[in-house]
């Protein structure tokens, strides 16, 4: 029913301080004030004085509630952090049984994989394009390196290359099997 229009000017709505935005006797749902003090815009629903969001605070945020407030999904998909809008890490929710959340915590290249239906595993970091780090089994773990692949459930890598951890709860240290030198990452 109204249409502002304009390529060079913008909107007012009224501006107050805290105080005066909340001496307003019987707002009206839908209200719009712009809060000096605060110097955001809210909004007066059924339940009171809402803050409109501008987004997640790069200087931190006061007054989080972590039974409403979280950085997330809210359906089943992985979270990835991204640097150089490359996957730099990523969660996966996974269950270890009905109901026992075990998530999967998946760093370093953004090839490096878990296995579907595997969970509680966490690969730190490390892979390459040709060399990419793998988890096929519950609560495996490898912390870095390339090529390696933790097939036993617990069993972990703690780094080098061309390493395959297959029994149950087994560890690797480090270091590099011995491999022809063409196959060898450079």
């Amino acid at each position: 029913m109204l249409d502002v229009k304009s390529s060079d000017k913008g909107m007012l709505v009224p501006r107050m301080n805290t105080g005066q935005r909340t001496m307003i006797v019987s707002p009206a749902t839908g209200l719009l004030v712009f809060d000096t003090d605060t110097e955001s815009f809210w909004f007066h629903d059924s339940n009171g004085w809402v803050e409109l969001l501008r987004g997640w605070s790069l200087k931190g945020n006061a007054g989080t509630d972590t039974t409403v407030n979280f950085i997330g999904t809210t359906d089943n998909m992985p979270l990835d952090f991204r640097v150089n809008n490359e996957r730099a890490l990523r969660l996966e929710y996974a269950q270890n049984g009905p109901g026992i959340p075990a998530p999967n915590i998946i760093g370093g290249y953004s090839g490096n994989t878990v296995s579907p239906g595997k969970a509680g595993a966490t690969i730190s970091g490390g892979g390459l394009p040709e060399n990419p780090n793998i988890v096929t089994n519950n609560f495996a773990t490898i912390a870095g390196g390339g090529a390696n692949t933790a097939t036993g459930d617990g069993s972990t890598i703690s780094g080098g290359i061309y390493h395959i951890a297959s029994g149950v709860s087994s560890t690797i240290g480090a270091g590099t099997v011995t491999m022809p030198a063409a196959k060898i990452p450079r």
